[in-house]
C-alpha cells in the first residue's frame, strides 16, 4: 500500500481583503406599488387562498400575477390573486387548466399540446 501524500492547501483559509459587496438595491416606485397592491389583495382574501384547487392548503402566502409581468401584467388588484404555495405551484405547472379557470392569461403558443 502506498503512503498517502500530504495535502497542501493552495488557497488561504481567510482572505486578506474584505469581501466585495454589491451596493444596496434602491427601492423603486414599482416596489412600493407592489407592496401596496400585495397588502390589498391579501386583505381582500382575508389571508385565504383564492384558487381553492384540490391541492390547496387554505392560507395564502403568495400573490400571483394572472397576466405575467413579463407579458405586460401590472401590479393591479384585478391582475392579482392570493394563493397558497401548493396552488401557486399547480397554476404554473398546469398552464392550460389554469387558463381555463382564469388563474393565468397565456398566449396560445405558450401551451404545449403534447
Amino acid at each position: 500500500m502506498k503512503p498517502k501524500a500530504k495535502l497542501i492547501r493552495k488557497t488561504p483559509l481567510r482572505s486578506k481583503t474584505a469581501p466585495k459587496r454589491s451596493p444596496l438595491r434602491r427601492k423603486t416606485k414599482s416596489d412600493a406599488e407592489w407592496q401596496k397592491a400585495r397588502k390589498v389583495v391579501l386583505k381582500r382574501s382575508d389571508g385565504r387562498c383564492e384558487a381553492r384547487l384540490p391541492v390547496c392548503q387554505g392560507w395564502a402566502h403568495h400573490v400571483h400575477h394572472i397576466l405575467r409581468r413579463s407579458q405586460g401584467g401590472k401590479h393591479e388588484e384585478s391582475n392579482l390573486l392570493s394563493v397558497c404555495t401548493r396552488c401557486h405551484d399547480y397554476i404554473h405547472a398546469n398552464p392550460k387548466e389554469s387558463a381555463e379557470r382564469n388563474f393565468l392569461k397565456i398566449r396560445k403558443y405558450d401551451i404545449d399540446d403534447n
